[in-house]
């Protein structure tokens, strides 16, 4: 739900600015951050994931759920795996996300 969250706000600023690398698209950008009102950028007792976004290209960009092993909301993850979410807004329609899971999401 939240990488869906970081990925609408990502199209706005595509739309605004034909561009997801000037103005840089980054974390900050998607609303991820420590305050208490951003998406959490590290593990907090209010979530199970921490978020990132970790690469950005003119069309695109990848964002990255952690799962908490401590100190994020219970019940603690066995590890700390991650899902991946990869747009390409110059992709066709319905081709434009790819989302990658550790196995242990399968």
């Amino acid at each position: 739900m939240i990488l869906g969250h970081i990925r609408d706000i990502a199209a706005g600023f595509y739309t605004d600015h034909q561009d997801l690398s000037v103005p840089v698209f980054d974390s900050a950008a998607a609303g991820i951050g420590a305050a208490t009102n951003l998406v959490p950028d590290s593990c907090r007792n209010s979530h199970y994931f921490f978020y990132a976004v970790t690469a950005q290209a003119a069309s695109g960009f990848t964002a990255l759920a952690t799962r908490c092993t401590g100190a994020g909301k219970n019940p603690q993850g066995p590890i700390a795996g991650t899902v991946q979410l990869v747009t390409d807004f110059a992709a066709a329609a319905g081709d434009q996300d790819t989302f990658t899971y550790d196995s242990i999401y399968q």
